[in-house]
């Protein structure tokens, strides 16, 4: 239901107020979590970071890697592609592509994994950058008979602006990316 909140002011009603509640995290050092259903079972990605971002108890391993997460076991299916952040995954006819950045963060490499059970892994790269430009999250969505990355990048390149700048990329087939003009898009 729509509240017409300037109406329900003048007439000296106030509106009910949602609230959030914080019910607590994942785990410490799991971050970039996203839900999808693969083979009709509701996984979680996530991002494992390594014990040099600093949280309290955190993870100790030397380098962050990806995972999925099983909702309905709540087991860990895997971990894989060790040395990435950022990542984003998108499951389309049995298979699961997950994309992200080579390093910690602020890398200019970005890497495609390509999956049909979760475990085997192609590991190829899908789009290098300029050493100047530094990539954080990514996204990836299917429209008009194709596929859109969004991709978060900073550094000295000057379609860097502001932070959290966002330029984008296109794929016939989740593999093979080409970037829009950074300029314009």
């Amino acid at each position: 239901m729509l509240i017409n909140y300037p109406d329900s002011l003048e007439h000296g009603k106030s509106p009910v107020r949602k609230r959030a509640r914080k019910l607590g995290t994942l785990d410490i050092g799991v971050v970039e979590s996203t839900p999808v259903v693969w083979n009709g079972r509701l996984l979680r990605f996530e991002w494992v970071r390594n014990n040099n971002w600093g949280a309290a108890g955190g993870v100790e391993r030397e380098f962050g890697c990806y995972s999925f997460f099983d909702m309905e076991t709540e087991t860990s299916l895997c971990e894989f592609a060790d040395d990435h952040s950022f990542g984003c995954c998108y499951a389309e006819d049995g298979k699961m592509f997950v994309h992200g950045v080579r390093g910690k963060g602020g890398g200019n490499i970005l890497d495609c994994f390509v999956s049909s059970d979760l475990e085997n892994w192609e590991q190829s790269v899908a789009l290098t950058f300029p050493d100047n430009i530094s990539l954080y999250n990514t996204s990836v969505c299917k429209g008009d008979g194709k596929y859109v990355m969004a991709i978060e990048i900073g550094g000295a390149h000057e379609a860097g602006g502001n932070p959290f700048t966002v330029v984008f990329a296109e794929s016939k087939d989740l593999i093979n990316w080409s970037l829009l003009d950074m300029m314009d898009y």
